[in-house]
């Protein structure tokens, strides 16, 4: 019986060391800041503006208002919005009523080259979470109003 030891090989090493994941590290390297730091917050999430990385200015807002989140919205107010209940009713801003100036050129062809790329990545963008997490919530309050 040979109880010698010797250094391992590069393939030994290779097959016994597993890497870890990239999302694994995300929360490991969170844990470690948290130990120093227990207020430590962190999101991964984009924002719209920085996903298309276009200007914040009110024509670009009230652009994407109409393009991508109206059309939610008023889904949404349409299916769970009814007489008896006032507090489901929809007041439009008036910041989209009031005529702006046209949208620059550029942030334009911007939006409709990144077009696709919002639609296949609306999980990760903040809005549209946030418009997920709203109709989840009138659908639950719904769902609780039918039962009593």
């Amino acid at each position: 019986m040979d109880l010698t030891q010797t250094k391992l090989t590069r393939a030994e090493w290779n097959n016994i060391e597993i890497p870890v994941a990239e999302h694994e590290k995300e929360v490991m390297e969170l844990i470690l800041k948290g130990y120093y730091d227990v207020n430590i917050k962190h999101n991964k999430t984009q924002s719209l503006y920085s996903f298309t990385k276009i200007e914040q200015t009110p024509e670009n807002e009230s652009f994407l208002y109409r393009k991508y989140f109206e059309p939610a919205i008023q889904a949404i107010v349409k299916k769970y919005t009814t007489p008896e209940s006032p507090f489901w009713t929809f007041n439009q801003t008036p910041a989209a009523n009031t005529a702006l100036k046209k949208m620059k050129s550029i942030d334009l062809l911007r939006i409709q080259n990144l077009e696709t790329n919002i639609d296949r990545n609306r999980e990760i963008i903040f809005e549209f979470l946030l418009i997920d997490y709203c109709k989840s919530i009138c659908k639950y309050l719904g769902r609780e109003k039918t039962q009593y």
